[in-house]
């Protein structure tokens, strides 16, 4: 199976390869090997940090958890979230160097650059800043929902226009997905970035949405894959020593170790598929410019 687009066109198989031919390479064993260092030792700060201040690690129940420790845990899972858009930022500002995609740093500003971006990105997708009278379809929808009654009319009607506005909403971040590529790989503005891929992504949604979609069918199942075989060891260590009383230390540390391959795989296979993808609708807009 083949995706054409104009002079260019793409199989479905080999685009998923490629989503792990980094793998195969020295460069990409780097890579895959510093994104789990990162995540692992990231995990095992938050694992190590939450026995520390007392959290209990069997037991989810709210009133178990101090004010203090709710605020450390909050905290903690910030910072592991600012971890890994680093970790992004990171992967994907090296492909797109080994792709020939400019040669930016990835330095405080940079990095600040690439989040404010994908808030950008979103605000663009959630309001559908490039035709705001689409907004009204939620606002409306909210409202007869609000208004009606249990099961009645008018929630019906609400909620046949929020799953409307559901796909406008995909279809809108299928068009600005390219957003942080776009900063990453050149001195631009988030706002300018997001306008890029929007123009970048025009007659192309269709072709942008096969695309993506075999690359988060290659994350997921990368993600799939790690968590069936470490999995499995893990449910047999929890049974063999349950009861123990470090069990359950154990079995986050182990559990944040498993996740970090997860991480650096399903990074790594986003990333070369996104800049692929990137790379295929560059080519396409350079071929229809020099008509």
């Amino acid at each position: 199976m083949t995706v054409k687009t104009g002079e260019n066109k793409m199989e479905y198989w080999s685009l998923f390869k490629y989503c792990f031919s980094w793998l195969k390479t020295p460069e990409g064993r780097k890579q895959a090997l510093f994104l789990f260092a990162l995540m692992a030792i990231t995990n095992v700060i938050l694992a190590g940090l939450f026995a520390a201040v007392g959290i209990p690690l069997d037991n989810t129940e709210l009133q178990d958890v101090s004010v203090m420790q709710m605020v450390v845990s909050v905290a903690a899972i910030l910072a592991s979230v600012v971890v890994m858009l680093y970790a992004y930022a990171w992967i994907t500002l090296e492909v797109l160097k080994q792709k020939g995609f400019g040669n930016e740093r990835l330095d405080a500003r940079k990095f600040l650059g690439y989040c404010w971006t994908n808030v950008v990105l979103y605000a663009y997708a959630f309001f559908s800043l490039k035709n705001l009278k689409l907004i009204t379809i939620p606002i409306v929808g909210v409202i007869l929902f609000a208004l009606g009654e249990t099961t009645g009319i008018m929630q019906i009607a609400g909620i046949a226009l929020l799953s409307v506005y559901a796909l406008v909403f995909a279809y809108n971040i299928i068009r600005v997905a390219f957003g942080d590529l776009v900063y990453l790989s050149k001195k631009t503005t988030a706002k300018d970035s997001v306008e890029e891929s929007y123009n970048l992504t025009a007659g192309k949604a269709w072709f942008t949405t096969k695309i993506l979609t075999v690359v988060l069918a290659a994350s997921l199942i990368a993600s799939l894959v790690v968590g069936m075989a470490f999995g499995i060891p893990l449910v047999v260590f929890t049974i063999a020593y349950r009861g123990v009383e470090t069990t359950a230390f154990s079995i986050l540390m182990l559990t944040a170790l498993v996740s970090s391959v997860k991480y650096a795989l399903v990074m790594g296979a986003v990333t070369y598929g996104g800049v692929y993808a990137y790379k295929q609708l560059l080519g396409e807009k350079n071929a229809r410019t020099n008509k």
